[in-house]
């Protein structure tokens, strides 16, 4: 699990530098946008950790792009989880 969300940041950081490299970022704001609590850890790691409860927090970045105005980038939730009856 934790080899895929370091591959993951990789590549958001990858996608990142390549769209500001087309311009030029003016400011970068980090905001805290909530935290999220699930009781099953193993949604996330299947067979491991099973019952056991996680917080997570959920970063926003807003960025100011010169030429391409703002991005707002959210590392929030996904949908899908967000809809199980105790999402």
């Amino acid at each position: 699990m934790e080899g895929a969300m370091r591959r993951l940041l990789l590549i958001s950081l990858l996608l990142l530098s390549v769209w500001a490299r087309a311009g030029e970022v003016e400011r970068l704001y980090v905001i805290d946008c909530g935290f999220a609590h699930a009781e099953d850890q193993s949604l996330w790691s299947p067979g491991v950790n099973v019952g056991v409860p996680i917080d997570f927090s959920d970063n926003c970045y807003l960025i100011q792009h010169s030429s391409e105005g703002y991005l707002l980038w959210d590392t929030g939730v996904a949908d899908r989880l967000a809809a199980l009856p105790q999402g």
